[in-house]
């Protein structure tokens, strides 16, 4: 289990560095399941939840685990985006 602790903004300027960190994360060989802590972060700018959406597909296809730990305003973000079915959740797993 690796878990990727994010803090501050995911805008334009800081999703490309997000991006690199989970991606070099799934493609180690070694991960099998990576869980992203969303609960420090200020802000989740469209470019942040496209970065996520990427992630977990990346993650889907190689048959890697995908999962979120995010408090309420970025679980209300998902759900008025639609998107809250296509992410798995893992709060209470690794709190």
């Amino acid at each position: 289990v690796v878990i990727v602790r994010v803090n501050g903004e995911i805008d334009t300027a800081t999703a490309p560095r997000l991006s690199a960190v989970l991606h070099r994360e799934l493609d180690s060989g070694i991960c099998r399941l990576l869980a992203v802590d969303l609960r420090a972060v200020d802000f989740l700018g469209a470019q942040g939840i496209a970065v996520l959406d990427n992630a977990r597909q990346h993650a889907q296809a190689y048959h890697i685990g995908f999962c979120l730990i995010a408090g309420r305003a970025v679980r209300r973000l998902l759900q008025t985006l639609a998107m809250i079915e296509d992410f798995t959740f893992c709060d209470k797993t690794y709190e």
